[in-house]
């Protein structure tokens, strides 16, 4: 009896295994991602041009403009940003025109079966000299700790799913 469920359940396993090969897709997760070497969709906010870009050792040259994807120290911070129960990515990325200064700017990716969807800029650097030296998610809500020359400050950002930006919010 024993014998039988194992064999059962190996060729249900390997039935599961081949239907999976054969549609030709796999689910993937934001915490499955390599983001250092994968195209991300950029969303609309940063400094530079959105649309997929293509990184490889977390950099990549795309119209014109270089784009970094930043440690954190880790690359990404994970966590359910948008509240639909999927952990989404938070990236932080600098980029700008060739030969110039390059600003930072905090970005939310979000995967949905093999596909990869920006969900928003969550913070762009009003300035070159601003650098957002942590970020973590509570919960829905993201802190970034934004530095300059000078000092640093908290701000703290919520998901609008009306608007489908980030807004800022008082803690």
């Amino acid at each position: 009896m024993n014998r039988k469920r194992t064999v059962v359940s190996v060729i249900v396993a390997l039935a599961f295994s081949a239907a999976i090969a054969l549609s030709g897709s796999t689910a993937v997760g934001a915490t499955d991602v390599d983001w250092k070497n994968a195209r991300v969709p950029v969303p609309v906010g940063t400094h530079c041009p959105a649309g997929d870009v293509q990184f490889n050792d977390g950099m990549s040259e795309h119209n014109d403009y270089l784009y970094r994807i930043l440690p954190n120290p880790s690359v990404p911070v994970y966590g359910d940003v948008d509240g639909n129960g999927d952990r989404d990515a938070l990236l932080r990325m600098q980029c700008g025109p060739k030969n110039s200064e390059y600003s930072e700017a905090l970005i939310a990716v979000s995967a949905n079966g093999d596909a990869l969807y920006p969900l928003a800029t969550v913070l762009r650097a009003d300035d070159w000299g601003q650098q957002f030296t942590n970020y973590a998610v509570f919960g829905s809500v993201v802190r970034v700790t934004v530095s300059d020359e000078q000092q640093s400050w908290v701000r703290w950002f919520e998901w609008n799913a009306n608007t489908g930006t980030f807004v800022e919010i008082t803690r």
